[in-house]
């Protein structure tokens, strides 16, 4: 329960930074709950989340440039989400 009270904490923050203008401030806040929601077990919202960071800043799907800013926890998560993404984008087959 607690574990859930921080991602909602840390969700908020994230939302109440979503009002920026600034493409990387809102790709950031993108990835962020992404990461968080990936955390919290909710992979739908995390990867929509993601694909949304990536379009906003296509250096999210670069691991060097994610651990460096970010550290190896957060890099580890993001490349987990993004390793999915790549799982579901195979099975739908060829864009039209």
């Amino acid at each position: 329960m607690t574990a859930q009270k921080k991602y909602e904490s840390a969700q908020q923050r994230f939302y109440a930074a979503s009002t920026e203008s600034d493409q990387h401030t809102k790709a950031e806040v993108q990835m962020g709950l992404a990461v968080t929601e990936w955390d919290a077990k909710q992979p739908e919202l995390a990867l929509s989340h993601y694909r949304s960071a990536v379009m906003e800043r296509k250096a999210w799907a670069n691991p060097q440039w994610t651990v460096a800013l970010y550290g190896t926890a957060v890099s580890a998560t993001i490349r987990s989400i993004q390793h999915e993404n790549d799982i579901r984008a195979r099975a739908s087959g060829p864009s039209r």
